[in-house]
This record gives structure tokens, sequence and C-alpha cells, in this order.
């Protein structure tokens, strides 16, 4: 009996895991829980003897011998569908647009269609559940993945959630019932689950429908512990976080960080947008996203993110991109419009691509270089799609003091428990990071035929 199960061995152990949990779920013998480790970030655990078969890894999204990635696994999953199309950044796809729910955005991050997207597959009967992240009302957890049959619950809840999460306990239960089910997921967790469906007729046949989440990166808990104190509030004391609260009269991108205190009984909220970067220096981030090519989600039915983009990000009450991979997602989308539920107008590739560009260059141009960073150090990674793209100085240099920024501000809250000298720990790679995005802003400037005009 070999007591380090493989996905410990070549994913955990080479801080490549995303906690997802579905290892757990396929494990034939039991032997892994889900615990969080001391960077604040979900990962499995061996409690008994592991007969090493391999289930685990097979599944893995990041499983670094993986022979399919994200464009296989969608041909197999969309292959007989003569419609569909391909764009190398985004997938499969069959359509694109902009949009929003009346009736569900005042109580969404955004746009709130993925609320009316759910409430469409209820009222059709296409499922019978609905996995999702909800509240906990638990200080160590205050939210995790929870299964319920009412979109009124998710109508209460249905804001965005920096906060790491895992998929065990619901995988557990979706194999001893015969229930249809709707899964509202981050792209790697999406991977995963596509995997376990590959092996799994059950888990293919009770997950019915998949709604992808276009993601920035897995936030470790430290990042809602650091805003909590950044709001003057006691880490031991705080309850309902919210990451996205509006105002109206600001940008989409321009939203609060809000908090309850347990001593005062009282609420307080925080500029996100004062507190410099927090995306791009990788700050709490987990590891495993400097190695994930997907941005938007390619693997589920229907793909969902914010419209970072003029004018809709100038409209504070937020509105969503939305891609349609499947026949079912499109049926879907076009009944949630159709009955007024959702407003929307196309949006052409190249606005789904630019209002999340800084993301399909980080994720997709740079991954060659830090995936060779990880190769001299004696870490094997997944096979990728994107391969070597000439890099001008100053973005590799950024590349490099990205990930610095990310393993320090886990190493220096792990040890302080303090904003503030987290903060004064950070400024010099802040610092240098702002330098870096100036120059080549204004780099890009002096190229442009705007600047050649002027010059003329």
């Amino acid at each position: 009996m070999n007591k380090t199960p493989r996905v410990i061995e070549h994913v955990v152990n080479n801080d490549l895991c995303v906690g997802c949990g579905l290892c757990t779920a396929i494990c034939p013998t039991e032997s892994l829980k889900m615990k969080l480790n001391q960077n604040g970030f979900y990962i499995p655990l061996p409690e008994i003897s592991c007969d090493n078969s391999s289930e685990c890894i097979t599944i893995c999204p990041t499983n670094p011998f993986a022979t399919s990635n994200e464009d296989d696994i969608g041909l197999n999953l969309f292959e007989n569908d003569k419609s569909i199309r391909h764009n190398r950044k985004i997938g499969y796809f069959k359509s694109t647009h902009v949009g929003f729910s009346k009736k569900y955005r005042k109580t969404s991050s955004s746009g709130g269609v993925t609320t009316a997207i759910i409430q469409t597959l209820l009222d059709l009967n296409i499922v019978d559940k609905i996995i999702s992240v909800k509240r906990n009302n638990s200080q160590n957890k205050p939210y995790k993945y929870k299964i319920t049959d009412k979109v009124d619950s998710i109508k209460n809840q249905s804001k965005t959630r920096y906060y790491p999460t895992t998929l065990d306990e619901c995988f557990s239960q979706i194999k001893s019932t015969n229930e249809k089910y709707v899964v509202v997921a981050i792209p790697c967790f999406l991977k995963g689950i596509r995997l376990y469906q590959q092996k799994d007729p059950k888990i293919r046949q009770n997950i019915t429908f998949c709604i992808g989440i276009v993601c920035g990166g897995l936030k470790s808990t430290f990042f809602t512990e650091y805003l909590v104190d950044k709001s003057e509030v006691c880490v031991d004391n705080y309850y309902n976080p919210e990451y996205r609260e509006k105002d109206y009269s600001l940008r989409a991108s321009q939203y609060y960080f809000q908090v309850n205190d347990k001593s005062t009984k009282s609420s307080k909220q925080l500029k996100m947008w004062e507190l410099g970067d927090m995306w791009g220096t990788g700050m709490f981030k987990a590891n495993a996203c400097d190695f994930c090519d997907d941005v938007t989600s390619e693997l589920a039915d229907i793909s969902i993110g914010d419209a970072w983009i003029s004018p809709h990000i100038n409209d504070g009450r937020g509105s969503n991109i939305v891609i349609t991979r499947s026949e079912l997602g499109e049926l879907i989308f076009n009944e949630a419009v159709s009955t007024n539920l959702i407003q929307k107008e196309q949006l052409p590739i190249e606005g789904i691509i630019r209002s999340q560009d800084a993301s399909f260059r980080h994720r997709q141009d740079y991954i060659w270089l830090r995936k060779l960073i990880m190769y001299l150090k004696g870490v094997n990674i997944q096979k990728k799609r994107f391969g070597f793209k000439a890099l001008a100085l100053d973005t590799i240099i950024t590349q490099f003091l990205r990930l610095k920024f990310r393993k320090k501000s886990l190493k220096y809250w792990y040890k302080y428990r303090s904003s503030e000298k987290v903060d004064n720990k950070l400024i010099y790679l802040r610092v240098a990071l702002e330098s870096l995005r100036k120059f080549k802003k204004y780099r890009t400037f002096y190229k442009s035929k705007t600047f050649l005009n002027l010059f003329k």
C-alpha cells in the first residue's frame, strides 16, 4: 500500500493544486480529505493508506501527465454540432453577446445573467438542483459549495466570492441520487468535472448543464483576511464579507468590499479601486493559476463574465459578456432572451477578447515563460496550447516580479497577519510593477498612429 497518492506526489507537492476536491470524490478507497493548508488554499490530504490506483490524478485539471487539453476535451464535447466554431483564444463557441437581466441585475455582482440562466433551466425542468457557492455563516468558512433547488436562494446570494471553495461534499451527494444538476464553476473546476464525466457515466448523466465563470485567478483565504483588516475589522470578528458591492454612480469596475463586525454590530466598506492592482500583481493568488490558459471557461455550456469594455464598463449596474457553446446552452440563452429575462446585443469575438484583454495576454501570451521557469526548477507542468512568443524586456521583468509578489504576499500575511505590515513589505515590488506598467503604456503610445499624427 503506497501511502502517497499520485495527486499529492505530483500536484499538491509541486504547489499545482486548485482545490476542486474532485480527486477525493473519485478515490476508490476514500483516503483523501480536503483541508486548508497554511497558505489558505484547499488541498487533498491522505487520511488512510492509498491503494495507488491513480484514479485521483486522472481527473485532476492540473495533472502534469495529462494528454488532453481544453481543445481536445471541447472537441469531444461539441464534435456533433455542425454549427460550432472555434477561436484560438476563447475555444469552441456558437454565439457571443453582451447583456444583463433586469430581474437579477440589482442583486448580482454584474449583470445577473447567471441567475437568469439558472431560472430558465429550472422553469424548463432541465435541472432539478443547483450546485453553486453560497454563504455558509461560518467564521472559518464563510462560503462553500452547496446544493439547492430554488432560484430564490441563488438570487439572494448571487454574487462573486473571492474565497477558496471545494466541490468534494457536493459530488459525494451527486453519486447517490438520480437528480439533474447545473453547476456554476470556474475553468479549472469545470475541466475536472468534464474529465470526471468521461470516466463515470453517473456523473455524466447527473451533471446536465455547466455554467462557466470567466476567471481572473483563485484567491487564498488570506485575501479576505487582508481586506477585513484593511477595513479596520478584527479578523476574528468578521462575518458576511461581500466583494462586489455596487455604486450605480460609478464605473462597473469601481466596487466596494463590505464586511460586518461582530463586536460592533456594524458594517464597513472599502473602496477596492483605491487599493492598487490586486489582480495583476498576483497578490494572494494560487500558484496553479499561472499555468492555466483557459480564460473563458471553454468547457462550459455557457460562459459568463464581466463586460470590462466600453460603454458597458461605464454603467455601475454591471453587464455580462456571454459565450454560448453547446446546443443546449444556445437554446437556454435564447429562451431567456425570448421571455425578456435577459436583454442582450451581439458582441463580436474581438469585443469578448478586448473585455478580458489583460487576462488573455497574461494567461496565454506569457505562459511559456512561467512554464520555462518551473522547468528550470525541475517541476513538470502540463502541456499547454500556447508556445513561445517574443516578449519585450519590461514584460519579462514584470513576469518575474509578479511571481515574486504572489509568493511574498502569502509569506508575509502568514507571518504578520497585518495589512499595514504586508503593504510595507511589498511596497518596493508594487512600485516596481506600477513603474513597469506605466513604462509599457507610454512605450505603446509612442508607437501608436495617434502619437505619430500628433508628432507630424
